[in-house]
């Protein structure tokens, strides 16, 4: 078994505990810079998954649908949006108390916005929507900037069904991939009407195990398959750190409604309209220099 670390997270305070006389000098920081406060507490606190997640600049959640992978990067998100910073989402954002749109959050409907944004977090969910490996992936002007976020002090987290799925850059500057796994499902979930039906079909789930891998050797499409804890596979990417926690009643659950439609994300020239195609140099007659390779 791998030497990283492992945390159990289900510290919600048990019904018979003592009410704590005031929050946590820990987080109070964090709870007063932002626009909406937060109660770093309890479920909610930063545990070292949440730490050691937000240490990665770009970073990926991959799992299959209801695995929790949204949850997890809204979850890792929340300090950001309580020391002030903006987020640049194609997931709403919510208000935890009243359920409005987060006045930090602004919606990601162009892939131009990207060239603008600084001093913020970007999450891309569902990345097969916006740069998907089949199709022609991120725009040049996106493809040149995405390694530059650093100098305008921008984190990026998105997610996908699986790592092969996403744009090949994506992958190459990608520098860690949680695997995401829910469990037990909420079969309790009803309709407005009150009418259980077959929406437990898709009940979220309570608990997540969050496994946290190096990306770096994933860079290939074929690569996904290492991202297991199998121990008869040969190839396994490094495991970074793993984590087990219990979602009900969470900020990060209160904080985006999990039914709701993905932005859709533009990413057509903002001019014309049409869709933006690579110009190819085919050598020239007039014995100009080019790159063009011959046999």
């Amino acid at each position: 078994m791998s030497n990283a670390d492992i945390e159990f997270e289900d510290s919600g305070a048990g019904e018979g505990s003592e009410p704590e006389a005031a929050p946590s000098p820990e987080p109070a920081h964090l709870a007063t810079i932002g626009a909406v406060p937060y109660d770093f507490t309890g479920r909610d606190r930063l545990t070292g998954g949440v730490l050691k997640r937000r240490s990665v600049p770009l970073i990926g959640y991959v799992g299959l649908n209801g695995d929790g992978k949204t949850q997890a990067m809204v979850r890792d998100t929340l300090p950001s949006l309580a020391a002030g910073r903006r987020v640049l989402s194609t997931v709403a954002i919510l208000d935890h108390r009243t359920g409005e749109p987060h006045p930090l959050w602004e919606p990601l409907r162009s892939v131009w916005q990207l060239l603008d944004f600084r001093d913020g977090d970007i999450l891309l969910d569902e990345i097969t929507g916006i740069f998907d490996s089949r199709d022609g992936g991120m725009p040049n002007e996106v493809r040149r900037l995405m390694p530059q976020m650093r100098r305008r002090n921008v984190v990026i987290r998105w997610t996908a069904i699986d790592w092969d799925n996403s744009d090949r850059r994506l992958r190459q500057i990608t520098q860690a991939v949680v695997k995401c796994r829910g469990y037990i499902p909420d079969y309790s979930t009803r309709r407005g009407t009150g009418v259980r039906d077959a929406t437990s079909m898709w009940a979220p789930k309570r608990a997540f195990s969050l496994v946290t891998y190096d990306a770096q050797t994933l860079s290939q499409s074929e690569d996904s398959a290492a991202i297991t804890q199998d121990e008869n596979k040969r190839r396994k990417a490094k495991v970074l750190h793993r984590e087990w926690y219990v979602a009900g009643g969470t900020l990060a659950r209160a904080s985006y409604n999990t039914l709701d439609d993905v932005l859709a994300v533009d990413a057509s020239c903002p001019k014309c309209g049409g869709r933006i195609m690579a110009k190819t140099c085919r050598g020239h007659d007039d014995g100009a220099p080019s790159l063009r390779v011959t046999r």
